[in-house]
């Protein structure tokens, strides 16, 4: 019998698969905690349906069965077509559902269509082509454009691949008009709104090469293959060879280091093995590979060394619309490290605004990270700006009116206003022998094996007063500097109505035995904004709002 992969187990009462809850949004369910989860078990019954052993073949329909009980298939419900996570959360009792979940079942329904059909009875495999449609038209209603990366993607295949399969103009038509969206949309902006992301970016890919396997509309198939190109130049671009690491800034991540199911699906496609990665030992060998089509072979070098010694590399990843500004990312490499910073971002849990990596001798690896804090989670409305020049960046901190609280948007407070205990930014370095310390005023050193992270720190406004709130502390091989704004009893919190709420900071990657430059932090008023300036070689400037920019 197949297993299912570590840590999940397969339940043959509820023929679904067991999981560890990992939910912070969307479910109300919270770790630690056991739950059958939907996607888990539609991916295990697709290996078993592809084993050669019939008994595999058995659970594969079981859980089939199962996950054809939990789709909401009236389409006058407002969950129409989608499922929930876990089994034991339909969709009405989440905190939303996520519809997400109509694009990442159905194509897995379609896939077993596609390939197995041969497996199932003529009754569920019927069965199975009207929750696949339940999904497509659940996709149609919704309607995510490019914005949406992977989702955009996927909708499209699924929509795409649907139309095909059932004879469906209606479906086929729309799913290739959003491919073909997608990719219009990459040509005019040079990248993805989802930009640099290490799991989403492997969703897109995945699903890009589940089109080539499911579909045989040749417009289709040649958008997927030109989209694969432009997705793996821009992968090569970010990647450090050095640590093995997706080099930052990235969009969605949910780990700082690439996890075992990234590492050996870019191997796999690569054709080789990437440098040792911290999360890789001990890990379970078991990774489900798709179909995978080869890296281009004039793009897969770049995973293995650098085109310089050391060098900056900028990207435009999304042009200026309306009011949003271009989102522009600048990374610094050498040999052993690099440093990486969006040029304007919020700070929400899945952001790397600020992100790099170094390798030390034997092969210790370290990382750094910034994080905004409120109430000890990661804060979507505190806003950054960075200036970057290779291995320095200049970043300003402001907060913003009209976003969440963990959520861009799921968990924004009807009156704009936070409850707040505590406020504060985070600089962490993790790595061998990671140590902190204060050299002076307003300069500090966080260092780990033969790197240190060297940061200049500005004025801690809040509230329109200054306080004094830099502290250093560390917990086993984690070290941080963190800039307090904030820290006592309950009260509330409306950026836009609050006095100004403002620092920076200057921060340097350098070689343990480099000496430091005398580099002052000045700042000034300058009408409505902050400038500070740091005296580094060159000098760096950042302008932040002093009162908090609309997002609304």
């Amino acid at each position: 019998m197949i297993k299912p992969k570590v840590p999940f187990e397969f339940d043959e009462k509820e023929s679904l698969v067991r999981i560890p809850v990992n939910a912070t949004y969307h479910s109300n369910m919270r770790s630690p905690s056991w739950a059958f989860g939907t996607r888990e078990s539609a991916d295990y019954a697709i290996r078993c349906l592809g084993s050669p052993a019939e008994e595999d073949h058995r659970i594969g329909r079981k859980i089939l069965e199962r996950l054809l009980a939990l789709q909401t298939t009236d389409p006058t419900d407002l969950h129409y077509g989608i499922w929930g996570w876990y089994a034991e959360e339909p969709p009405r009792e989440m905190s939303p559902a996520d519809w997400n979940w109509a694009d990442f079942i159905g194509i897995r329904l379609l896939q077993i269509l596609h390939d197995y059909s041969d497996r199932l009875s003529s009754d569920l495999a019927q069965r199975t082509r009207m929750a696949a449609g339940h999904a497509a038209w659940a996709i149609f209603r919704r309607n995510v454009g490019p914005g949406y990366t992977n989702i955009c993607a996927m909708g499209a295949v699924v929509c795409l691949v649907a139309g095909e399969m059932f004879a469906d103009a209606r479906l086929f038509d729309y799913g290739l008009r959003r491919l073909r969206n997608l990719r219009s949309a990459f040509e005019f902006h040079g990248g993805f709104a989802e930009y640099n992301s290490p799991t989403y970016t492997i969703v897109l890919i995945e699903e890009l090469e589940r089109l080539l396997h499911l579909a045989k509309c040749p417009e289709a198939c040649d958008h997927a293959i030109d989209l694969l190109s432009f997705v793996w130049q821009l992968i090569a671009e970010q990647f450090h060879p050095g640590t093995g690491q997706w080099g930052g800034p990235q969009s969605r991540s949910y780990q700082d280091w690439l996890d075992v199911e990234k590492v050996k699906f870019l191997e796999a496609r690569l054709g080789e093995p990437l440098a040792v990665q911290p999360l890789i030992a001990n890990a379970d060998d078991h990774v489900e590979m798709g179909f995978p089509y080869s890296c281009p072979e004039s793009i897969r070098g770049r995973f293995f060394q650098l085109p310089d010694a050391s060098g900056q590399h900028r990207h435009i990843w999304t042009k200026q619309t309306n009011w949003i500004p271009d989102k522009i990312s600048t990374t610094w490499f050498s040999g052993e490290a690099t440093l990486g910073s969006m040029n304007e971002e919020c700070m929400w849990d899945q952001r790397r605004v600020v992100l790099g990596y170094w390798v030390s001798p034997r092969q210790a690896f370290s990382r750094v990270r910034l994080r905004v804090l409120h109430n000890g989670h990661d804060f979507v409305s505190a806003r950054v700006r960075n200036i970057q020049d290779n291995s320095r960046i200049l970043t300003g901190f402001n907060f913003a009116a009209g976003e969440g609280d963990y959520h861009p948007n799921l968990d924004r407070p009807p009156s704009g206003t936070f409850l707040t205990w505590d406020l504060r930014i985070r600089y962490e370095v993790e790595g061998p022998e990671a140590e902190v310390r204060e050299l002076a005023a307003d300069l500090f050193e966080l260092s780990a094996g033969s790197f240190k992270i060297i940061l200049r720190t500005g004025s801690l406004r809040f509230d329109g007063k200054i306080v004094d709130g830099w502290k250093m502390d560390h917990e086993g091989a984690l070290v941080w500097l963190e800039g307090v704004f904030y820290s006592g009893p309950e009260r509330p919190f409306n950026p836009q109505t609050f006095g100004e709420c403002t620092t920076a900071v200057a921060l340097e990657l350098l070689p343990i035995g480099q000496e430091l430059s005398q580099a002052p932090m000045e700042e000034a008023e300058c009408g409505d904004e902050r400038v500070f300036r740091c005296h580094l070689k060159p000098v760096m400037e950042v302008r932040i709002p002093r009162s908090a920019p609309q997002f609304v």
